[in-house]
């Protein structure tokens, strides 16, 4: 029986294809409760999602990366905006490194290969203004605004949700906070969403200020 030295056994693990799905680990090796899921392609396409597990979508994340000797560069842009940024990650063994996953955040994120992919479910808090606004989806329709998480609504930041809420009606004049289930679905037309919202509780609804 032959045994590898440590030289031996990192050049193996430096010649291991980069491409893959990774997620965020503890030191313990334990997944993080913060989570980050990264998918490196062999086309050189990158998707990182950050799940703050605060109730509110994940951040959803898609540009290219590249190798520059033992580190990993993405250029990356959030879904719906226009500014770029650029993630830097060092390969350690069978790890990636992140140090400046956020400019206002010095935490290092190891992120480990994995064959899971992010969960299929989650549970949002979702805010309902009771006023629909006119949209377009597949052609002209009325759509709900809605917020996340738990901090009260603020004026102004309504966002247009597309999709349905199952078991749920609006009120008249109520601002409605819901608990909310979010279940990926599989086989999706291109043009119909990739979600199904299905309501877990009325959490509270309150009046409409003028």
């Amino acid at each position: 029986m032959s045994c590898q030295s440590n030289s031996e056994q990192q050049q193996e693990e430096a010649a291991k294809p980069i491409t893959g799905n990774y997620q965020s680990v503890n030191k313990d090796g334990t997944i993080k409760h913060h989570s980050y899921y990264l998918s490196l392609s062999e086309d050189s396409t990158a998707q990182l999602i950050t799940d703050t597990q605060n109730f509110k979508p994940e951040i959803q994340e898609r540009g290219t990366w590249k190798t520059t000797g033992s580190n990993i560069t993405l250029d990356l842009r959030g879904i719906g905006q226009k500014s770029e940024r650029i993630i830097t990650l060092e390969k350690v063994q069978d790890h990636l490194v992140i140090k400046n996953i956020d400019k206002n955040d010095t935490t290092v994120v190891t992120l480990k290969k994995t064959d899971q992919l992010p969960p299929s479910e989650k549970e949002l808090i979702m805010w309902i203004h009771p006023e629909k606004k006119d949209c377009v989806g597949v052609g002209p329709m009325k759509c709900i605004q809605v917020q996340y998480g738990m901090e009260e609504p603020v004026e102004g930041e309504w966002l247009l949700f597309y999709s349905a809420i199952e078991g749920f009606d609006i009120t008249e004049g109520k601002i409605a906070q819901l608990k909310v289930k979010r279940v990926t679905r599989e086989n999706v037309p291109q043009d119909a969403s990739k979600y199904q919202y299905t309501l877990m509780e009325k959490i509270q609804e309150q009046d409409l200020k003028d």
